[in-house]
Formats: C-alpha cells, structure tokens, sequence
C-alpha cells in the first residue's frame, strides 16, 4: 500500500496525509498549552516545522510511519495530526493532537476511532502503543473508552527539562 495516498473520511472528518504545505498550520497551534503532556515541544521556526514534517513524509513513504492531518470534511478546517508510528513493528505506536479551539467537540475521539479502524484492516500488529502522561486525563479517559489496556510505565525527561510521567495503553488488534 502506498502511504502517501492515504485519506479517510468520517461523517465530519477528514484524514489525509500531512504535507510541508500545511506546516502554517502546525507551527499556529502547535504551542505550550498543546505540547503540556507530549514528548514534543513547540517549534520555534517555521522553517523547524517544515523539517519535520519532510523527515516524517521520507518515513511515510517507506510505510514506517502516517501522519495524517485532520480537518473539517465540510469546512476544511485544520484541526490537528494524528500518526501511527512504527508501522512494521508489532507495536506501532497511535498519536494525536487537536488544536485548542476545537477541543470539546469529539474530533479526539473521532479521529482516534478512525485511525484505530484503519490500522486494523491494513497493519500486521500484536498491539496498538498509546503513550499518555499520567496527569493527561482527557487523554486517558479517550484511550480506556476504546478498551485501552495498562501496560508499562516510564519516565521521560525532554531537552527543555521537562519530565513526562509515561502510562503506556495497549490496544490488541481484534
């Protein structure tokens, strides 16, 4: 399956693979407030935002990783990422993010719905990775609401000193 040409449709979604074009995007609502509980900081450059997101697209395309990106199937609204990491492991590993003034609105759990279904039908895995601080209760709360098992926990210190408090949930493929 080619990657690249990945897009899903959900009765108010849209997921398709996330292009450099769409950095803008990221590098507006990807701040302090949505990085809180991620292994990720902030960008500080656009240009920072484009490089990762190019890095990623290289991983795409060899089938290791999607990053999808979400918006409004009627408005076209960017609404955040989701990925699937580690695609050829028995352990990809999910994540998502949705920006600030979306949330409250379902498209979490919308979204992570879809990505769960999707990996489902094309990915060869024992189980599913869902990384989530341990202080990130929506985020706990949507993972356990699709089944999301316990499994270990770990720390994890970023460059910026910050300390993450890591519960890893488990999704077996069904």
């Amino acid at each position: 399956m080619d990657y690249t040409k990945i897009s899903i449709k959900t009765d108010r979604l849209k997921l398709v693979i996330n292009t450099p074009n769409y950095s803008k995007d990221i590098f507006k609502e990807f701040d302090k407030d949505i990085t809180t509980f991620m292994n990720w900081e902030p960008f500080e450059k656009l240009e920072d935002v484009e490089k990762a997101v190019k890095k990623r697209y290289r991983k795409i395309k060899l089938g290791e990783d999607i990053a999808l990106r979400i918006t409004n199937n009627k408005t076209d609204e960017f609404l955040g990422i989701g990925t699937i990491t580690r695609c050829k492991t028995p352990t990809p590993e999910l994540g998502i993010w949705i920006k600030k003034s979306a949330h409250g609105n379902g498209y979490g759990k919308e979204a992570v719905s879809t990505l769960i279904k999707w990996s489902q039908e094309y990915l060869n895995y024992k189980y599913l990775r869902y990384p989530v601080d341990k202080n990130n209760k929506a985020s706990i709360k949507l993972i356990k609401s699709f089944g999301g098992i316990k499994g270990r926990s770990y720390k994890e210190t970023m460059p910026s000193g910050k300390i993450l408090n890591t519960l890893e949930y488990r999704l077996p493929k069904h």
